[in-house]
């Protein structure tokens, strides 16, 4: 009687086995970094020309608050800083929150955009690195880089000329008063009793950020 011989797998078999795996478990991986965006825009019938942007310290993302205002100035919106209660003359008041991740080096991962007027909720964007990025290099864009699209669509029913630069940066409004109105030409003034000063580019605050 014959011996029935048992089949072996062949070494290279077991290896290219392997090797599948391998690249299975690469693709799930670079896969969890994929970009998810949302974006509720704001309606034209808004007419939005001046924006107050309420100031949050702890956010550390470097240039953040610069970023949003060059984004509304590039759509020829005009924009202004405040701390403490929004001032009573903003009609509309945008509010933020960025984290950073880290990965060998500090990235933009998460990003979210609140537009309220009166109270209510008129548009909504967000920026979020599913897995914080995974293996994806894209991951260390700059955040101008990843902000500027969510913003131009944000923004997409306004495609007014760029406001000159100096005059995008709007004011400062300090703990909430309005004591300083910005005309069309782009002057500005003050009430004697509320000093107001100019604003350019905003330092990021030193306080420390939170990871998403």
């Amino acid at each position: 009687m014959r011996r029935r011989l048992e089949p072996k797998n062949h070494p290279r078999e077991g290896f290219h086995m392997s090797g599948r795996r391998l690249l299975l478990f690469a693709c799930v991986l670079m896969g969890s970094g994929r970009t998810s965006v949302r974006v509720q825009p704001v309606d034209p019938a808004a007419q939005l020309r001046h924006v107050c942007i309420e100031e949050t310290p702890k956010v550390i993302v470097s240039d953040f608050l610069s970023i949003l205002r060059d984004g509304f100035a590039r759509h020829g919106i005009s924009t202004e800083v405040y701390s403490g209660e929004a001032p009573g003359r903003c009609e509309f008041v945008l509010t933020y929150t960025a984290l950073q991740s880290w990965d060998f080096a500090p990235y933009l991962s998460y990003a979210e955009l609140g537009l309220q007027s009166k109270g209510r909720q008129v548009a909504y964007a967000e920026y979020h690195l599913v897995g914080k990025g995974g293996f994806s290099l894209m991951k260390w864009q700059a955040p101008r880089k990843k902000m500027d699209p969510v913003i131009d669509e944000l923004l997409k029913a306004y495609d007014r000329p760029q406001l000159p630069i100096g005059f995008e940066h709007g004011t400062r409004s300090d703990r909430g008063n309005a004591a300083v109105d910005t005309d069309d030409a782009g002057r500005t003034s003050a009430g004697a009793d509320s000093p107001q000063r100019p604003l350019g580019r905003m330092p990021h605050a030193a306080t420390r950020g939170s990871n998403a």
